[in-house]
C-alpha cells in the first residue's frame, strides 16, 4: 500500500518508487507485479502497465468497497 498526502501529490514521487520496484522485480527475474488498486489508484496503475484482472468488492467495518485486482507481467 502506498499513500501521498495530497500537498505532495504529483510531484512523481511514487511514480519514481513504482520504478525503482518495476527494475528490482526484473533484475530478480520475477514474472509480474499484482496490487489491489482503489477507485482512484486505478488510473495510475493503467498509466504504469498494470491490467484490470478482477472487481472487488470487499467489505470494511460494515461497508462494501470497490477495488480492482490489477497485474503486470514483466520480462517475458
Amino acid at each position: 500500500m502506498i499513500f501521498v498526502a495530497p500537498m505532495f501529490g504529483r510531484l512523481g514521487a511514487v511514480s519514481a518508487l513504482l520504478s525503482y520496484l518495476h527494475e528490482r522485480a526484473v533484475a530478480d527475474g520475477t514474472a509480474g507485479l499484482s496490487t489491489n488498486a482503489s477507485i482512484t489508484a486505478r488510473p495510475f496503475f493503467e498509466r504504469h502497465g498494470f491490467i484490470v484482472v478482477a472487481e472487488q468488492h470487499p467489505i470494511t467495518r460494515g461497508v462494501k468497497m470497490i477495488n480492482y485486482r490489477m497485474t503486470r507481467r514483466l520480462g517475458l
